[in-house]
């Protein structure tokens, strides 16, 4: 099960944010902006023509690898 980092981050402060509606609204957007960030590109790259299967699979790979690597790096600055 994945967990988002802001939904641990707020744990602590639970009380304080009382569930208010709006930081739902803002969880939701927040979400859907980096699903969307990354899902389309993803998208995009999948459905690139190719002249091989050769190109098709490193273009795949490739574009998986950079939002992994991305993905690491946001994740390593938080924690600084």
């Amino acid at each position: 099960m994945k967990i988002s980092v802001d939904v641990l981050l707020n744990l602590e402060k639970e009380d304080k944010l009382n569930n208010s509606d709006m930081i739902t609204v803002l969880w939701v957007t927040i979400w859907w902006a980096g699903f969307m960030r990354g899902v389309v590109p993803m998208a995009l790259a999948y459905n690139q023509d190719v002249k091989n299967e050769a190109e098709a699979y490193m273009l795949k790979e490739l574009s998986l690898l950079k939002w992994q690597e991305k993905a690491c790096l946001m994740t390593l600055e938080m924690f600084k």
